[in-house]
């Protein structure tokens, strides 16, 4: 999955469209981080609320954030009748006292990407209680991945630079950020499997649907958006496991889970 850029993409966009296919790697994540009833739960970088409505599913209270007002207004109407609160809120500078959580939880959030991603990390940490969880997940730069996110990269450079590797996207990198703030780092491989029943009508709805190939449609002159977007479909091609009997493509990502420690006394 590429990485998104820091502007409210998902304003001009709807985000069910992925918040569907996403909601394995928040099932995967809450049953990781033992979410059990009654546990304060802080969901950063929330979206719509798929990890938000996996906790509280379980019987826990929720408190979810996120930048974009049309994400808090979605997340509003698909969590009522659970206990979820929603706060319009950075990842950042969560408006939240110290330990004032059991678990701080992020799924993919935008928040986690550089330059945000070390500040992001300690202000989830900051919030979590001692002996708390401190967990998340991030895309690696693999496979279709990292084909598509470097394709996004070219179109948008003309060619001129290569993609970055994200912070937090690989194992030792993520290692190293948590065990500043945290203990018994646990990272795991995952897979996000997607299955659609061909590529080109997984390709249709994903640029119908994916807010930031919105943007790139306004941005490109019409003849590179058309390049995009087959380069795109060839790539679907290529990274297709099932090309008999439709699409399936792996998104591989990290699941991190960690405890916060004691804290030290001043003095």
């Amino acid at each position: 999955m590429a990485d998104r850029g820091t502007d409210d993409l998902f304003e001009r966009g709807d985000y069910t469209f992925w918040s569907r296919l996403f909601r394995p790697a928040s099932e995967s994540l809450v049953e990781a981080a033992a979410v059990s009833v009654g546990v304060r739960v802080l969901d950063v970088a929330a979206g719509d609320g798929n990890t938000a409505l996996t906790a509280a599913a379980r019987g826990a209270d929720v408190t979810a954030v996120d930048p974009s007002p049309s994400q808090v207004a979605r997340g509003c109407h698909r969590s009522e009748g659970f206990q979820v609160r929603w706060v319009l809120a950075r990842g950042e500078r969560l408006p939240f006292a110290d330990a004032s959580f059991d678990h701080a939880l992020d799924t993919f959030g935008d928040n986690l990407d550089e330059p945000t991603a070390k500040p992001a990390l300690e202000e989830m940490a900051r919030v979590v209680r001692p002996g708390g969880v401190l967990g998340f997940t991030r895309w690696t730069r693999e496979g279709f991945n990292r084909d598509w996110a470097e394709l996004e990269d070219r179109f948008l450079a003309s060619g001129s630079e290569g993609s970055s590797q994200p912070l937090l996207g690989t194992e030792p990198t993520a290692r190293a950020a948590v065990t500043r703030l945290a203990t018994h780092v646990e990272i795991t491989r995952q897979t996000l499997l997607i299955s659609w029943s061909s590529v080109d009508s997984f390709a249709d709805a994903l640029i119908d649907e994916d807010p930031y190939l919105h943007d790139l449609r306004r941005r490109l002159p019409p003849t590179r958006w058309s390049a995009l977007t087959d380069e795109l479909r060839g790539l679907m091609h290529k990274w297709n496991g099932e090309p008999r009997s439709g699409l399936q493509i792996e998104f591989p990502y990290l699941r991190v889970v960690a405890r916060i420690p004691p804290r030290r006394s001043g003095g």
